[in-house]
C-alpha cells in the first residue's frame, strides 16, 4: 500500500538552525542499519568546502519517531555528512589551516563564553563563516511507519551499492540473531561497541573511527585489524572485519563444513534470495537456537582474547609472526588461526600451558604451515578444515585439558575496554567503584581514599534537611 505524500517533507534548513537542533540531542543515530563514523579529515574537509563555495549538496533523510523524550528526528542517510558539519563548528578539524569563528553564532559564542569550546586559530573570516551558517541543506523528513518501514527506505536508498559496502547493506536493518551476533563481536573487537543501539548523534563521535589523534573517538591504527596487518584500513572501512567475524560465526553455528563465498554472505543475512525452511539462513538460526547467542559470543570473544593476549606477549603484530615478510590481506590465515584454537579451546576444552612454546610454534607459521591457494573468491570447507587441522596437530603440545570450570572465565581483555568506551556514551548506565585497598602487589590501606569517602558521606548527610523535633 503506498503512503500518502503528505507524510513527507522536503525543505532546507540553515546550518545555524540544524546546530541547536544537535545541541539539543535531537538527532538520532540506530546503529542496527546505520554505517560506523568512517569519513576522514579529508572527506570532511572537501564535504565544507562544497558548502562554502555555495556548490549544492545531497539532500540528507531524516524520520521523525517517538520516543521517551517525544518527537526525535533518526538519521536515515546523511550521517557522515552531519557529523561533518557539526564537527566542524565544534572545532574539530580546519579548512585551509584556519578554525570556525565562534563568535559568528549565538550557540557557538555562548559554548565559548561558558568555556565549553575553546576558540582555535586562526579563524576563518567572519563573513565566510556567515555564508557557511546561512547555507541551507536539503532536508526530507517522513513520518516512520514502524521499524521495517524505516529497514525498507534504508536499504532503498542504497540498494545501488553506491553508498554502502556489501556487507553494510548485508548488514542493514537485518533482524536475525546472526547479524545481532556478528554486530556485536564487530564492535566490540573494533571497539566501537555501544549498550543501546540508539545514540543521538552527540554522543556518536565518541566511538567515531578516526585517521588521525584526536581527544576523542578510536585511532583506526589502534583497532585489533589494523594494528595487527590483518586487513587494511580501507577494508576496515568497507566493513570487511564484519565479513571475516560472520565467516567464523557461520562455522561455528553450523558445525563446520560451509564454504566463504559472497553469495554465501548474502544467503547467511537472507540478503537479495528467498528465505524458507531450507535456506542456509532459516538452518543458522535454528543452530544459533539451540547453542545460545550469548553463549557464541562469550566463546568467540574469549578466543579472541587469547590471541590478542599472545600477540602481544610475542612483542609482534599478527601479521609479522606469522610470517617473515608482511603479507597483505591475510584476513584467511587469521581465520585458519581462529578456527585451530577454537577447536583447542572451546570445542576440546583445553587450556594453554606452555605460551612461550606455543609462540614460537605460531612463528613464521604462515610460511611453513598453513598453505593456502592463491586468490580471492569461494572458499572451500575442505581447504579450511584441512589447514586448521595442520596447525592444531602442531600447536596441540602446548595444550592441556582445562582445570578451570568458572563460568565467568571471559574476555576480560577486549569486555573491560568496551565498558570504559560505553560509559563515554551513556555515562549515567555506568558507575565504577574503588577499593580501600591498592591493587599492587604491596596492598596498603589508602587512608586518603577512607578519609575523603568519610568527609563526602558527612557532607551528604548535611545537606538535608533535618526533621522538626517532635519531643
Amino acid at each position: 500500500m503506498s503512503r500518502d505524500t503528505k507524510d513527507l517533507s522536503i525543505k532546507g534548513e540553515s546550518i545555524q538552525s540544524l546546530y541547536g537542533t544537535f545541541l539539543a540531542k535531537q538527532f538520532l543515530v540506530n546503529r542496527r542499519y546505520q554505517r560506523k563514523l568512517v569519513w576522514s579529515i579529508d572527506e570532511k574537509r572537501s564535504f565544507l568546502d562544497s558548502i562554502i563555495r555555495g556548490y549544492p549538496v545531497p539532500l540528507i533523510l531524516l524520520a521523525e519517531v517517538s520516543t521517551d523524550k517525544g518527537k526525535q528526528l533518526e538519521i536515515i542517510d546523511g550521517m557522515q555528512r552531519m557529523n561533518a558539519i557539526m564537527s566542524f563548528l565544534d572545532q574539530e578539524f580546519d579548512i585551509n589551516g584556519k578554525y570556525f569563528d565562534l563568535d559568528t553564532m549565538a550557540d557557538t559564542k555562548l559554548l565559548k563564553d561558558e568555556g565549553v569550546i575553546t576558540q582555535k586559530e586562526p579563524m576563518i573570516d567572519r563573513a565566510i563563516c556567515a555564508t557557511i551558517v546561512r547555507y541551507q541543506i536539503p532536508l526530507s523528513v517522513f513520518q516512520e511507519a514502524g521499524t521495517s518501514h524505516i529497514d525498507e527506505v534504508f536499504r532503498r536508498l542504497n540498494s545501488g551499492g553506491k553508498h554502502l559496502s556489501k556487507q553494510e547493506l548485508r548488514q542493514a536493518g537485518a533482524l536475525s540473531k546472526f547479524a545481532s551476533i556478528v554486530r556485536k563481536l564487530s564492535s566490540n573487537i573494533r571497539g566501537d561497541s555501544s549498550a543501546t543501539d540508539i545514540l543521538d548523534l552527540n554522543s556518536m563521535k565518541n566511538i567515531s573511527i578516526t585517521n588521525r589523534n584526536l581527544e576523542y573517538g578510536i585511532s583506526i591504527e589502534d583497532i585489533f585489524w589494523v594494528k595487527n596487518n590483518i586487513i587494511s584500513k580501507e577494508d576496515l572501512r568497507q566493513s570487511k572485519d564484519e565479513e571475516i567475524i560472520a565467516d567464523l560465526v557461520a562455522w561455528i553455528a553450523l558445525d563446520k563444513g560451509i564454504r566463504s563465498s559472497s553469495e554465501i554472505l548474502n544467503e547467511l543475512y537472507g540478503y537479495g534470495v528467498k528465505v524458507d525452511e531450507s535456506s542456509i539462513s532459516h538452518t543458522v538460526e535454528l543452530q544459533i537456537q539451540k547453542i545460545n547467542e550469548d553463549r557464541i559470543i562469550d566463546n568467540t570473544q574469549f578466543v579472541f582474547d587469547k590471541l590478542i593476549e599472545l600477540t602481544s606477549i610475542s612483542g609482534k603484530t599478527f601479521n609479522s609472526l606469522l610470517f617473515a615478510n608482511q603479507q597483505p590481506k591475510i584476513g584467511r590465515y587469521f581465520q585458519i588461526v581462529f578456527l585451530a584454537f577454537y577447536q583447542l579451546l572451546i570445542e576440546e576444552e583445553l587450556e594453554i600451558e606452555n605460551k612461550k612454546e606455543l609462540i614460537s610454534l605460531l612463528d613464521k607459521a604462515g610460511d611453513k604451515i598453513i598453505k593456502l591457494a592463491a586468490g580471492g573468491g569461494n572458499w572451500s570447507a575442505r581447504e579450511k578444515q584441512t589447514q586448521m587441522d595442520a596447525l592444531c596437530g602442531v600447536i596441540r603440545r602446548t595444550f592441556v585439558e582445562s582445570t578451570n570450570n568458572d563460568p565467568a572465565r571471559g574476555q576480560w581483555i577486549t569486555k573491560f575496554e568496551n565498558i570504559l568506551m560505553q560509559s563515554s556514551t551513556e555515562q549515567t548506565l555506568y558507575d565504577f567503584k574503588v577499593g580501600l585497598h591498592s591493587l599492587s602487589d604491596d596492598v596498603k590501606f589508602n587512608q586518603e581514599a577512607f578519609s575523603k569517602i568519610i568527609k563526602t558521606l558527612t557532607a551528604m548527610a548535611n545537606t538535608l534537611k533535618r526533621l522538626p523535633d517532635t519531643a
